[in-house]
């Protein structure tokens, strides 16, 4: 698995949106549309009901043992993997894709 998504505003007034708050974010002139791959910085969605809010974030986690990016969990063991737990806890996001 590559773990690349695709995110495009093109016909979608939500995602265009999306797109506007976040180029208007420090470093939002950095996002490109299309093919996202791991370490590339991507507008999410935080927060929940009333307050969600558009944040820029890196694709992936950095390996505390090497350089490469981890991209993938097991929804079976997430919530039990010392890398994982926190974020599946308590910093949950939505990607625009």
């Amino acid at each position: 698995m590559c773990g690349r998504y695709q995110f495009s505003t093109e016909g979608s007034s939500a995602l265009q949106r999306v797109m506007e708050l976040a180029r208007a974010l420090p470093g939002g002139e950095k996002i490109k549309t299309g093919d996202i791959c791991p370490g590339a910085l991507a507008p999410v969605l935080v927060g929940a009901g009333a307050k969600i809010a558009v944040r820029l974030m890196r694709w992936g986690y950095q390996n505390p043992r090497g350089r490469d990016l981890i991209i993938n969990a097991r929804a079976e063991s997430a919530g039990e993997r010392p890398m994982f737990r926190q974020s599946l806890a308590r910093r949950r996001c939505a990607l625009a894709a």
